[in-house]
């Protein structure tokens, strides 16, 4: 045998070098990875992980005018709801309650005044947090009651 030539079984060559390697490629993967776990529980921002719905804006106050623009009726005469087009272009389902004025402006008038888009006003309370009407009027009329 020659001198040069030198074998020692059981020496580990490059065990070193072979566990730098792998943690080099395993600690980047591993902050991708918690980062992706961190936006995913705490989200991009405060309310990011706020699963809670906004609050809805309060009714304007009344009376309010707007052109009827849908009517849900219960049955031939008597109508149960309407929806309001304001002028800011919202909408506003407003129910009918008992009417003061009921034989001045019926309730099924609310088809007339959606057929032709003529504005009423309409003066309601809130009940259950919903506001209900107790007297309609055409909005083209120049006075509104105190």
């Amino acid at each position: 045998m020659s001198d040069d030539l030198k074998i020692t079984p059981y020496e580990p060559v490059g065990w070193e070098a072979k566990r730098r390697a792998r943690a080099r490629r395993f600690f980047p993967a591993l902050l991708v990875f918690a980062g992706v776990v961190a936006i995913g529980i705490f989200g991009f921002g405060p309310q990011a992980a706020c699963s809670c719905t906004p609050t809805p804006l309060p009714p304007p106050v009344s009376p309010i005018e707007g052109v009827v623009v849908a009517v849900d009726t219960v049955s031939l005469g008597q109508v149960s709801s309407f929806v309001l087009r304001l002028d800011d272009a919202s909408t506003l389902r407003l129910r009918v309650g008992r009417l003061e004025n009921a034989t001045e402006f019926s309730p099924s008038h609310l088809s007339e005044h959606m057929a032709s888009s003529e504005p009423v006003r309409a003066f309601f309370r809130l009940e259950d947090g919903a506001p209900v009407v107790y007297r309609l009027e055409d909005a083209s009329a120049s006075e509104t009651p105190a």
